[in-house]
C-alpha cells in the first residue's frame, strides 16, 4: 500500500496502482488502509477494500485447502450475491496471539467494469477470482503488504478458468 488513511486505486487489467502511484488506468478496486504501529508485539491494521463502480464487487466462496484437487474454485461466476465492501484486520498485543478475520479457506469471485442496462441487468462486466484470502503484512512495511493472487478473465465472460494459451501474462511456460 503506498499511504495510510487515503484511498488508492488498483487496476486488475494493468496490475498496478492508478496514478500517481503506478501505471493503472482505472480503478477497478479501492484499498483504503488504517494502520497503527508501536512496535513488533503491538499493532494493529485494517483493510478497507471497495469496489467504486455499481455494479461491481465480490462473494466470498470457501473452499477446502486439506482435501480435493486443486481447482477448488468455481468454473463459472455467479450472476448476482456481489457486494461492495469488505474489511480485512490483523490485530497484535503483548501476551496476546495475534487476532485476525481471514482463514486460509477463504477465496473470492469479483467482478468489475460493470455496464448495467436500465433495468439493473448487468450487459457486460469482467470477472476474476482471487485464490486464499485478502492478507495484510503491516509488520515489514511502514504502510502494509496487500497480499493476493488474483486471476482476471479479460474476455467478458464468467469464466473462471485459467487459460494460458490467452492470458494477461507473457512468456508463460
Amino acid at each position: 500500500i503506498p499511504e495510510n488513511n487515503r484511498d488508492l486505486g488498483f487496476d486488475f487489467v494493468v496490475g498496478d496502482w492508478t496514478a500517481p502511484h503506478g501505471a493503472g488506468i482505472k480503478a477497478d478496486v479501492v484499498f483504503y488502509l488504517e494502520r497503527e504501529w508501536k512496535n513488533r508485539s503491538d499493532f494493529s491494521a485494517t483493510l478497507k477494500t471497495r469496489f467504486p463502480n455499481k455494479g461491481d464487487g465480490m462473494l466470498l466462496t470457501k473452499m477446502d485447502v486439506r482435501f480435493g484437487s486443486v481447482f477448488k474454485l468455481p468454473r463459472t461466476a455467479p450472476e448476482s450475491g456481489y457486494f461492495n465492501e469488505a474489511l480485512t484486520y490483523i490485530k497484535s498485543k503483548p501476551d496476546h496471539p495475534i487476532e485476525l478475520n481471514y482463514e486460509d479457506s477463504n477465496s473470492w469471485i469479483f467482478r468489475v467494469r460493470t455496464v448495467l442496462n436500465e433495468a439493473g441487468k448487468v450487459e457486460s462486466a469482467l470477472y476474476g477470482k482471487i485464490r486464499g484470502p485478502i492478507k495484510i503484512d503491516p509488520i515489514n512495511s511502514s504502510t502494509a503488504w496487500v497480499i493476493m493472487t488474483y486471476y482476471l478473465n479479460p474476455d467478458g465472460t464468467p469464466n473462471l478458468e485459467f487459460d494460458s494459451s490467452r492470458n494477461l501474462f507473457e512468456n508463460l511456460k
